[in-house]
């Protein structure tokens, strides 16, 4: 262990897949303590000088203008440095993550990790350590599988997850189409996607399921003209009592 200048360490190129970066006042906290104590807790780095537990520290340093920081050089293969990764950084940060997506990511990594380790390479899809996985991640063995399945979605679909657009009980309905089922439906729906009740998504699904763009488009075609004569209905209807009411009322007044 012991002093490296700054622009030696390259951030892990994983990292901003499994985590988000601290902000607000943690962030400032942590700036005010590393300012006034420095960094006490070493960077921790491959030979190649790949940060895998420090960003946010690395980061501050930057931001306060330093430049050497305490580093601690740990001699692991590419694949044992993203597990570190995300071992250290939740221990670290005492969770795995809030945005669903990210922590769907490290539960998927932890899945193949695991399933590895147990010499079950071939069985990854039928819940290899989902109770551990589940324990790390501070989820619920249901939510974990839940999380899990997200990883099928198309990036725009975990996009509207992540910005929370998206709730995951119906982003998972989703996961179970076909990657061209689901852009077919992104692109036709857009963001609206997020607006349906986990009931109309798992709707939605079932009569998507096996469609071709084109049906799919021809389909939600079919459901906005539908709603939007029902709705005429109903204002047709509430005009039509209220002619009735005033055309009564009127007759009532001139009749005195």
């Amino acid at each position: 262990m012991g002093n490296i200048a700054i622009s030696k360490l390259q951030p892990h190129p994983k990292n901003g897949y499994y985590f988000t970066d601290i902000s607000g006042e943690k962030y400032e906290e942590v700036k005010r303590s590393i300012k006034a104590n420095g960094i006490r807790d070493a960077i921790k780095c491959t030979p190649a000088f790949t940060v895998i537990s420090g960003h946010q520290r690395l980061r501050i340093a930057n931001d306060l203008g330093l430049m050497e920081v305490p580093v601690e050089i740990i001699d692991v293969d590419e694949w044992e440095a993203e597990y570190l990764l995300i071992a250290e950084n939740v221990e670290r940060r005492g969770q795995a993550e809030q945005d669903p997506i990210k922590k769907a990511h490290i539960a998927q990594f932890l899945k193949e990790w695991w399933g590895v380790k147990r010499g079950s390479r071939s069985d990854l899809r039928h819940n290899v350590g989902s109770s551990k996985i589940a324990e790390v991640i501070g989820e619920s063995i249901k939510t974990t599988e839940r999380l899990l399945k997200l990883n099928e979605l198309i990036p725009q679909l975990q996009n509207l997850v992540s910005a929370g657009k998206l709730g995951t009980t119906s982003a998972e309905q989703l996961a179970y189409l076909t990657p061209e089922v689901q852009s077919a439906l992104y692109d036709a729906l857009g963001e609206e996607i997020g607006e349906r009740t986990v009931a109309e998504t798992k709707q939605l699904r079932q009569e998507a399921n096996g469609k071709s763009a084109d049906d799919i488009q021809r389909m939600l075609a079919a459901e906005k003209v539908a709603k939007e004569q029902a709705q005429a209905e109903v204002l047709d209807g509430k005009g039509g009592k209220n002619f009735k009411k005033n055309a009564k009322k009127h007759f009532t007044i001139r009749k005195r």
